[in-house]
């Protein structure tokens, strides 16, 4: 295989190039074919830290990667997951597009993924001429909002502006259990192979029995941090399979779902203005909030919504 570096892949590491391009290449086997020298550079070896310019050739050997259990994916379940996603677009311009993602879809693919929105990214081009990029996280249970860089510029910007705070995230979820406090902070450290510090804020929106309908604001982004979170406070998630397995008998859920959802969005650009995108309540969670009499108010979610910009604007 031949690739031609354009300005829109200029910049980028070399690992992390082929990667994008080639999906079944993991990290230990490129840097197993960069010591070799299958990897080739210009026509020459190189290592897999070099960022690549405009105009540099890469080749990569075109070989069948061995699996022990083949994937079959079957071209009418990527018809139909395409055809989905675009459904679920909720707004798109040159540098990036916003989805609404079911709950239930992964992100990635996987070993135990049959189907996943990385299968799709090239049916999501849309006149453009590269795939859009994933560059930020959601875990497949969840619903709710998530960006596609359409470009690597916009890809190293949106990262970055994720790194600089000025991309704001607030999730709606359902919890059994009721927060001792009806605002607050959770920082217990998250397991992600080492502990590292987290933050998530809340706010309890309405509370039923020992139901609560809370808004949630994760100001770091470990991997599942707000649903280690709140099983860490004894208010765990409701639908989450991993962290709080147990369900009362009683409780009328749809047991597929997880009751978390990625509700708003809020883009701090360069010029100082916000731009804010929200993603519908998905079904599961308002017929939960309507056997349970729990009460959504968009306004008093969007008053503490805006509040928090703007606290995080003035910092």
């Amino acid at each position: 295989m031949k690739f031609l570096i354009g300005s829109s892949d200029s910049g980028q590491r070399l690992d992390k190039f082929i990667k994008r391009k080639v999906f079944k290449f993991t990290q230990s086997l490129l840097e197993k074919f960069s010591r070799k020298g299958i990897i080739k550079l210009n026509g020459k070896k190189t290592k897999l830290s070099y960022k690549v310019k405009i105009g540099d050739t890469i080749i990569i050997p075109n070989l069948e990667i061995e699996k022990k259990e083949e994937k079959k994916i079957l071209k009418h379940g990527l018809k139909e997951l395409t055809k989905k996603i675009i459904k679920n677009i909720l707004f798109k311009d040159s540098e990036k597009i916003i989805i609404n993602k079911p709950s239930g879809l992964a992100v990635h693919s996987g070993s135990k993924i049959l189907l996943s929105l990385n299968d799709v990214l090239k049916d999501l081009r849309f006149g453009v001429n590269e795939d859009p990029r994933i560059v930020h996280r959601i875990d497949k249970q969840t619903s709710g909002l998530l960006i596609l860089a359409r470009n690597y510029k916009a890809t190293v910007e949106l990262t970055n502006q994720f790194k600089e705070k000025k991309i704001n995230k607030f999730y709606l979820a359902i919890l059994n259990g009721v927060p001792k406090k009806n605002s607050g902070e959770i920082t217990n450290k998250i397991r992600v192979k080492k502990q590292k510090d987290a933050l998530t804020k809340y706010f309890v929106l309405n509370k039923i029995n020992k139901y609560s309908l809370i808004l949630i604001k994760p100001e770091t982004g470990r991997k599942r941090q707000i649903r280690e979170h709140f099983f860490n406070i004894d208010c765990p998630i409701i639908g989450d399979k991993k962290y709080y397995k147990k369900l009362d008998k009683n409780i009328n859920i749809d047991s597929r779902k997880l009751y978390l959802h990625a509700y708003k969005l809020s883009i701090i650009k360069k010029n100082g203005k916000t731009q804010n995108f929200t993603a519908p309540i998905p079904d599961h969670i308002k017929k939960f909030c309507y056997l349970y009499k729990i009460i959504i108010n968009k306004n008093d979610i969007n008053k503490l919504i805006i509040s928090n910009i703007l606290k995080g604007a003035k910092n």
